[in-house]
């Protein structure tokens, strides 16, 4: 709800509803491997980040190690989602200011990326790929050279993007100077991702907390100092740029050998003990979390 005096928000009111905690519930009433199907449906725009809390939380309270194989891949994938994620966003951001054309092209450019998750998961947008083991299916066939082919073409886009929308002057006018959220009140309400990094913190999980194998790459955790809408903008246009510099070290560095998933108990015999475990990935929106409980099950 919105208290508005013309086009001027006075105050705001949320009502988050029960769609999360419906997916809880749901979790609750079924096996491990049952759940696994569930969870990617919390995020429609970016579901892989759920699929590998739920995967990290189950292989952590199990006791599985995976190969450093399926780390790079689940790295890759993570890394594809985060920029798919921030395509869809600057469509929705450019179409604020009427630049219906950035829209457009930013969805043209998210569909070749989902072309790829298709072709690795079978799936465009939810891929139940990551699963509790590992990942479900090798790579095919030539593609991680399909992918670096993809990196060059993206790179050479965002130039595009900042001549017609970032550098826009109509785009800086209504964004510089609107929304600030200082560092303060960013620290103070627990704000992560780009509203943080926006304010000049250099805060990232895959850095300060780092897991898979985040720690073997060379990536900058990018900042901006104007508290504002332009700042958390420009924020992630500069992670896309670290995405594309992640995905080419993934493309280098992928182990040739080893198993992309680990012998997994049985389906109705896959147990967890009573225990509880918190789990955090750096998502395209900053960092995310999920806690896995079976004290009280």
């Amino acid at each position: 709800e919105l208290d508005l005096l013309g086009e001027t928000i006075k105050g705001a009111r949320t009502h988050v509803g029960y769609l999360h905690r419906g997916f809880e519930k749901l979790i609750e009433r079924r096996t491990i491997i049952q759940a696994f199907t569930i969870v990617c449906r919390i995020c429609v725009p970016e579901p892989d980040p759920n699929e590998e809390n739920f995967a990290r939380a189950v292989e952590g309270l199990a006791g599985i190690e995976i190969s450093q194989r399926a780390k790079y891949i689940r790295v890759m994938v993570l890394e594809m989602a985060r920029l798919a994620a921030q395509m869809l966003w600057m469509g929705g951001q450019s179409g604020s200011i009427g630049l219906g054309v950035v829209g457009q092209w930013s969805i043209y450019d998210r569909d070749l990326i989902l072309d790829l998750f298709e072709e690795l998961t079978g799936g465009r947008v939810y891929h139940m790929y990551i699963y509790p083991g590992g990942v479900r299916r090798e790579l095919p066939n030539g593609f991680l050279e399909k992918l670096a082919q993809l990196l060059d073409y993206l790179e050479g886009r965002l130039l595009a993007y900042d001549s017609i929308f970032f550098e826009n002057s109509t785009f800086k006018k209504r964004a510089i100077g609107v929304g600030v959220v200082n560092r303060e009140e960013a620290l103070k309400n627990g704000y992560v991702g780009q509203v943080l990094r926006g304010c000049g913190i250099e805060r990232d999980v895959r850095r300060d907390n780092p897991y898979l194998v985040y720690d073997k790459l060379d990536f900058e955790i990018p900042t901006h100092e104007g508290c504002d809408v332009y700042s958390r903008a420009m924020v992630r246009r500069a992670e896309m740029v670290e995405s594309i510099k992640i995905l080419r070290q993934v493309i280098a560095q992928m182990p040739s050998e080893g198993a992309i998933m680990q012998k997994l108990p049985k389906h109705r015999k896959f147990k967890l003990p009573k225990e509880d475990i918190f789990v955090a990935t750096e998502s395209a929106r900053g960092e995310f979390g999920y806690y896995l409980s079976l004290i009280h099950i």
